[in-house]
C-alpha cells in the first residue's frame, strides 16, 4: 500500500502548506517591497514578535519568497547566535548575494556552504550563503558590504531583502552598527527591505534600537478560530483526505490555535486515519 505524503509540517522552520492567519503581515512586507522596487524609497523595517512555534521564521522565509517571485530580488538570511556577533556573518552573506548578482567566483577566503536561486516572472532572484570563522568587523566594513551589494542590486535593476532571525539574541552594539549604516542611506532611495524576527523580549527599550522603534511592528499569536479551521482542513483536503468537521473541531480546540499545535496534532490524526 504506497503512503501518501503527510500534509502537516511540525518543525522548525518547515513551511506549511498553508500559511493561515498571517495576511497583515504579507500585506505589510508587499507594501514594503512595492515603496521600495516601485518607489525608490527604503521602507521601514518589519518587526515580527512573539513566542516560539507561531511561525516567525516561516514568515521571514515567505517575505524573501515574495521579494524573489514578485520582484527578482536576493535574500540575505542570517540567524543570530547566543553571545556571537551576527556582523561577521552578514557581512559574507551580503559578499555572497553580490556574487550571485555578478556572478563572479567565490572569494579565496570563503567556503560555498549553501546555494538557492529563485526565478521571478521579471527574471532571478536567490539566496547564497557562505561561512567563515573571524571576529567582529568595524562598522566601516559592513556599511562598505551593505553598500557594494546594494551597488551590484542596482545595476542589474534588483534589490535586497535582509532578513535576521532571532534578533533577541544580538547585542545592541550589533543592532547599532547595522541600522546606523542603513539609517544613513535612507536618502539614497537604497532597494532593500529589512525584517527581523524575535522573542517578546525584543521591545524591551534596553536592548532595542531607534531604528527598530519607529518600524512596523507585528505581534504573532495564536490563531483565530476560523484560521485554525482553515489551516486544520485545507491541507488535508489538498491531500485528497479531507478532515470531517468534527474531528477539526475538535482538533482546533485542543490546539488553542496555536501554530505548532496544529501541525503537530494534524499530522497525527493525518497517520491516524
Amino acid at each position: 500500500m504506497a503512503r501518501q505524503v503527510n500534509p502537516y509540517r511540525p518543525g522548525f522552520a518547515q513551511h506549511p502548506v498553508l500559511l493561515a492567519g498571517r495576511g497583515a503581515v504579507l500585506a505589510g512586507a508587499r507594501e514594503a517591497l512595492d515603496v521600495a522596487a516601485l518607489d525608490g524609497r527604503m521602507p521601514r523595517p518589519l518587526i515580527l514578535v512573539g513566542v516560539r512555534g507561531v511561525g516567525k521564521t516561516v514568515a521571514l522565509n515567505e517575505i524573501s519568497n515574495l521579494a524573489a517571485a514578485e520582484h527578482s530580488w536576493v535574500g540575505v538570511h542570517v540567524e543570530v547566535k547566543p553571545r556571537t556577533s551576527f556582523l561577521a556573518e552578514l557581512v559574507d552573506r551580503l559578499a555572497a548575494a553580490e556574487q550571485l548578482l555578478t556572478q563572479t567566483p567565490p572569494a579565496g577566503r570563503m567556503q560555498l556552504t549553501e546555494a538557492r536561486v529563485k526565478a521571478g516572472a521579471f527574471g532571478v532572484g536567490g539566496e547564497a550563503g557562505f561561512t567563515r570563522t573571524s571576529g567582529r568587523p568595524p562598522a566601516d566594513v559592513v556599511e562598505t558590504a551593505l553598500a557594494e551589494t546594494t551597488s551590484a542590486a542596482i545595476e542589474r535593476a534588483s534589490g535586497l531583502v535582509l532578513t535576521l532571525d532571532e534578533v533577541h539574541l544580538a547585542t545592541r552594539e550589533d543592532l547599532a552598527t547595522l541600522t546606523a549604516a542603513l539609517q544613513r542611506h535612507v536618502p539614497d532611495g537604497w532597494p532593500i527591505v529589512v525584517a527581523v524576527a524575535g522573542l517578546p523580549s525584543l521591545r524591551d527599550p534596553r536592548s532595542s534600537v531607534t531604528y527598530l522603534e519607529r518600524g512596523e511592528w507585528h505581534e504573532l499569536g495564536p490563531l483565530g478560530p476560523s484560521d485554525t479551521l482553515e489551516a486544520l482542513t485545507r491541507p488535508a483536503s489538498l491531500a485528497g483526505r479531507p478532515m470531517d468537521s468534527q474531528a477539526a473541531d475538535q482538533l482546533a480546540a485542543a490546539s488553542g490555535g496555536y501554530p505548532y499545535a496544529v501541525q503537530v496534532f494534524g499530522h497525527h490524526a493525518w497517520r491516524a486515519s
